[in-house]
């Protein structure tokens, strides 16, 4: 959910939460977890074959022929 969005809802709980705060806990997390990325992306690199699940679904009110989850 975007940061503007999460303000609103939190200045609705009468909680003054900025984006700016929210989005200096978000490089916080990103800092934190930049190891566990790395460590995710040499392995799936050492792998021979990757596989990944391309189940098309149909989405309502959806121009496109196809849609995905990934």
């Amino acid at each position: 959910m975007p940061l503007y969005r999460q303000e609103s809802l939190f200045r609705q709980y009468g909680l003054a939460l900025s984006r700016k705060t929210m989005s200096q806990w978000i490089l916080r997390c990103a800092d934190k977890v930049e190891p566990l990325i790395t460590l995710l992306t040499e392995s799936l690199l050492a792998q021979d074959v990757l596989f990944a699940d391309e189940t098309t679904l149909a989405v309502l009110d959806d121009e496109r022929k196809k849609s995905y989850i990934w």
